[in-house]
């Protein structure tokens, strides 16, 4: 191709992504790279960086196509994309997802600049559905992309991009291994949600649904309880704040709170694996525990009320919900964040975060009294700030939930949240407050309107 070639195709592209806003000024390359544009066979370009190729030498569209099924991307949902390159997986994403937003973060600017010389763009660059992300910095890129992640599940990684990423860009290369660690992980477990999922739906008959509870509790105060750090400071007021408020707890936390004197009026697990059950096995219980279909299926063992909520983002639990007419909850990919979700359809208000800590004051993850009470990490790379004021480590899989509440947290504009952890994260949009200064506010609220709101308010299915 000739040099004014060159200059006409990439004309053509830059003047589109100035005119959308997404770029401006002179791009920031810094390191200097070899890099090469070759023909394959089929036709299409490739792109080689430092003796990498980034995409197939032989067959590009192909290479695409298979990433693409590699990556479950769902047709129905907005799409976040690492790594642009030369966008042959990008436009393949376009044409398979309907009226979605396709997100693009590229970290590989020479990159980037290399592949708009040499292919013209405009199609995709005009496509209103596509949007575009590069890395002018990397702490403003690497916030960006984490905010990204807690957000959009519907995720595509091309890892050639990731792996020549910069070696100024660590963090973010680090933060896109971790993640796909994460989503490995997951896909790990598939064969075992799938399992649990057919034995649960075998006995969904036997079991409330979690909608009969949507909009039933208006106004009633709920706390949410984690088992981070924190409640090991806050527990001594649970008991006597179960009188005036639901005690919502995840299943890590019972232990410590029965051992407390505190019964949950409600319990949530999500976890699929058989060390899940154990949170509850070994507790004579009978508060109402929320769980999902994909949960451990021995879940069904549990002498208590069990409560079903299926879930997005798994497709059975879509599939049925819809076969059934039932409703679904977002998950936000842990079980506090589902608990959160559950609050707010509950209609539950003030919604109160306590030992939910998202971070790690003095390097401790979890409560005492907890399986991981023991435990300390003294190797952090992500950092959030306390409600102290102070600055304490976290890991990315907490950054992307701490995110994720964020989010759920400012779509609620009338309801209150308050968090009780005080070495804990600061999350926008909940108050921090005391737990002793809490409980005199729950006292008044019981005064106020008369009634008992704790664990025996929720022994019954809620009055329809």
């Amino acid at each position: 191709m000739s040099t004014t070639d060159k200059n006409e195709i990439f004309k053509v592209n830059i003047e589109i992504l100035k005119k959308r806003g997404f770029i401006s000024g002179a791009p920031r390359i810094k390191h200097d790279r070899k890099l090469y544009i070759s023909l394959t066979p089929t036709g299409e370009k490739t792109i080689e960086v430092s003796g990498k190729f980034l995409h197939s030498k032989y067959n590009p569209l192909k290479e695409a196509e298979r990433l693409i099924q590699a990556s479950n991307i769902k047709q129905d949902e907005d799409v976040l994309i690492i790594g642009f390159a030369m966008g042959y997986h990008v436009k393949r994403v376009l044409q398979i997802v309907k009226d979605r937003k396709i997100i693009v973060f590229e970290g590989n600017n020479d990159v980037f600049y290399k592949a708009i010389e040499n292919i013209d763009f405009s199609e995709i660059f005009k496509d209103p559905r596509f949007e575009l992300v590069l890395c002018q910095d990397s702490r403003v890129f690497s916030s960006k992309l984490v905010k990204y992640l807690s957000i959009i599940s519907n995720l595509l990684i091309h890892r050639p991009s990731m792996e020549i990423l910069p070696s100024e860009y660590h963090e973010i290369k680090d933060l896109l291994k971790k993640f796909l660690m994460k989503k490995g992980s997951i896909d790990r477990f598939l064969p075992l949600m799938y399992d649990n999922f057919e034995k649960v739906m075998m006995h969904y008959q036997d079991f409330e649904k979690i909608e009969d509870y949507f909009g039933k509790y208006r106004n009633v105060p709920i706390i949410l309880v984690g088992a981070g750090p924190s409640l090991d400071e806050d527990i001594q007021y649970l008991k006597k704040a179960s009188n005036y408020a639901i005690i919502f707890s995840v299943g890590t936390a019972v232990k410590p709170l029965v051992k407390s004197g505190v019964i949950p009026s409600m319990i949530i697990i999500t976890d699929p694996q058989p060390i899940v059950f154990e949170q509850i096995r070994t507790e004579n219980l009978e508060s109402p525990l929320i769980f999902l279909p994909t949960t451990y299926w021995k879940v069904i063992e549990y002498r208590g009320p069990k409560i079903l909520a299926l879930q997005e983002g798994f497709k059975e639990s879509e599939y049925m919900a819809a076969k059934l007419g039932r409703n679904l909850i977002e998950t936000g990919g842990s079980v506090i964040t589902t608990a959160l979700d559950i609050a707010i359809k509950m209609g539950c208000n003030p919604i109160i975060f306590t030992g939910v800590d998202l971070g790690f004051f003095n390097s401790k993850t979890h409560a005492k009294d907890t399986v991981h009470g023991n435990k300390k990490v003294d190797s952090f790379k992500y950092f959030v700030k306390s409600n102290e004021g102070n600055i304490i480590p976290t890991f990315l899989n907490l950054k992307i939930y701490h995110e994720w509440i964020q989010k759920r947290i400012e779509k609620e504009k009338r309801i209150t949240f308050i968090n009780t952890a005080r070495n804990g994260a600061y999350i926008k949009g909940a108050r921090y407050l005391p737990f002793s200064d809490l409980l005199h506010i729950l006292q008044n609220f019981y005064k106020k309107e008369g009634k008992e709101i704790g664990c025996k308010s929720l022994k019954n299915k809620p009055h329809r």
